[in-house]
């Protein structure tokens, strides 16, 4: 009997140590959530700029890449994808990778960011991360490059072709 006495005094010492650390580590959790709660920016899709291909043409015809604060176009898609085609002057980001202060694109006075097809949600998932960041001037350029390849606008392809 005293044996059986001994376990369970063990065993309840040990659910009380876990209890003990359970409410500790809920604790930090809870300090952590409210702390970063306070840091995050709520981006939705209201949010977000669209811009049509003739503003977005417009805007490629002035850049000034010379410039340090010149406007950038970032790609999202996965690096195959876009090493299979691209805009001209886009830098790929793939969306995972997008952090803040970025050095390519910190310093840009305008962000155009497109996708695969017009309001791909690949892209417009981007100009959320990168508003929640804290870049300004984020714009989704609508028609995405299944519009651009439609009226027949160049791309960088793997022959070096535009």
């Amino acid at each position: 009997m005293a044996l059986v006495t001994a376990e369970s005094s063990s065993v309840s010492s040990w659910v009380r140590i876990g209890k003990r650390a359970l409410s500790i580590l809920a604790g930090l959790v809870i300090l952590i959530s409210v702390q970063g709660c306070n840091k995050d920016i709520r981006v939705d899709d209201g949010d977000l700029v669209f811009v049509a291909r003739p503003e977005f043409q417009e805007a490629l015809d002035d850049v000034d890449a010379e410039k340090e604060d010149h406007m950038v176009v970032v790609d999202p898609r996965r690096v195959e994808r876009y090493q299979a085609g691209h805009i001209s002057t886009a830098i790929n980001i793939p969306l995972p990778k997008a952090v803040a202060n970025d050095v390519r694109i910190r310093r840009a006075k305008v962000i155009y960011v497109y996708g695969e097809y017009g309001h791909d949600p690949l892209a417009m998932a981007m100009c959320k991360k990168l508003l929640a960041l804290d870049y300004t001037n984020v714009r989704m350029y609508e028609g995405g490059l299944e519009e651009w390849r439609a009226a027949q606008l160049p791309l960088v392809t793997p022959s070096g072709g535009n």
